[in-house]
């Protein structure tokens, strides 16, 4: 089965055919046709529309795809309340947040995030049937569906408007939840689902701790609960649910390019609240690594943290020179080490999508068997497992 991922990001729109063995077949990207400006964009979410519309179809000419997922960026929603359909972005903190939304929801108020209640007071009166998060949006649009009314539950819970510990909307109105991966409709013959955001199946196989060096800074650290802490509620850790159901302790950051010595500290600091970093954790150093005298009892430290995104290997060359205590391992190779978290999005569809509901296909069953056959044979071979797929 060949995987179709759609990226809408908040600088380019990149688009990924990936085979059986999430090798990338295809890849493309443009520039988003939309800017990204404060307080209202000058281009229409249309245009938008128009990118990705001419994206996957070049994509299915060249490679034929059998399934196809949209993911995007988090801090905006679409309002097609009007037949001028518009973006709405989340550049203030969420306000008059219900009692206690800390320990039900895991954002903290003032925390900067998409917001529905924002858009609720904004336009008084208006229900949510209108509101729909980019990615929802793009699928809804490519495929002519514009009546579906739900929401995956990786939006939902970046809404700060979702109760993670009922499992239910707290605001009324809004869409029923659903998993990810489910079909919104048909784009050119293609079945297309929408996805959550771009990195919401980073934990396909993993529960380690992670930083993605994007156009975002994004630290988190995987749990199986939901358990927000005061001291995190005070540094501004959102807790969010990535397409798995793990609960995600987060913290978002923009940061400087370059990246200065100060805000590198700053990461180490806000990784240590996530809880993803142990203090003064001993590791085997990249220069030991393989050696004679390596002790094999610290072999990756306790908890090392993955590294990945477009600017990943400068990041990781900096984390690693300001503090060795700590054990980061870059994910992928230096000059493609973004691809990490769209294999991801492909392996999550290939080991969840089917035709039938609820029956993992042939080819996902394969081609989760070839993975871990090809892990034995390189662990044989080397003593190690390759970067990206601990």
């Amino acid at each position: 089965m060949r995987v179709l991922i759609l990226d809408v990001g908040n600088s380019k729109c990149k688009v990924y055919v990936f085979d059986m063995q999430l090798q990338a077949i295809y890849a493309d990207k443009a520039q988003c046709v939309y800017e990204i400006t404060r307080p209202t964009p000058r281009s229409s979410p249309k245009e938008l529309i128009n990118t990705c519309r001419t994206l996957v179809s070049n994509a299915i000419g060249d490679h034929s795809p059998d399934v196809g997922m949209v993911t995007a960026f988090g801090d905006a929603f679409i309002d097609t309340m009007y037949a001028y359909h518009k973006f709405v972005f989340a550049d203030e903190p969420a306000p008059d947040l219900p009692p206690y939304a800390y320990a039900r929801t895991g954002f903290a108020e003032g925390t900067q995030l998409t917001s529905i209640r924002r858009l609720r007071k904004k336009y008084k009166g208006t229900k949510y049937d209108h509101i729909l998060p980019p990615n929802l949006y793009v699928a809804t649009q490519l495929t002519g569906n514009t009546d579906w009314k739900q929401w995956d539950w990786v939006q939902a819970a970046i809404s700060g408007e979702y109760d993670l510990v009922k499992d239910q909307w707290i605001v009324e109105d809004a869409f029923p939840v659903c998993a990810p991966c489910r079909v919104v409709g048909y784009f050119e013959g293609m079945p297309l689902l929408a996805g959550g955001l771009d990195n919401a199946f980073i934990n396909n196989d993993s529960m380690q701790p992670y930083v993605i060096a994007g156009t975002w800074l994004v630290l988190g650290q995987p749990f199986k609960e939901f358990s927000p802490t005061q001291e995190q509620e005070k540094a501004g850790i959102r807790w969010v649910l990535d397409g798995n159901r793990l609960y995600n302790a987060q913290r978002v950051r923009k940061v400087s390019n370059p990246i200065t010595d100060a805000e590198v500290s700053q990461i180490i600091d806000d990784l240590c609240l996530t809880g993803a970093v142990p203090t003064k954790t001993p590791v085997l150093t990249a220069k030991s690594w393989g050696g004679k005298d390596a002790d094999l009892e610290y072999k990756w430290g306790e908890n090392p943290v993955r590294v990945f995104g477009g600017y990943a290997a400068e990041l990781i060359e900096k984390l690693t020179d300001l503090n060795a205590d700590y054990a980061f391992s870059l994910v992928g190779p230096p000059d493609r080490s973004d691809l990490y978290q769209h294999q991801q999005s492909a392996l999550y569809v290939a080991s969840h999508y089917s035709p039938t509901v609820g029956v993992p296909s042939e080819d996902a069953i394969e081609m989760m068997r070839r993975k871990y056959e090809l892990l034995g044979e390189l662990a044989e071979e080397t003593g190690q497992f390759p970067e990206g797929w601990c």
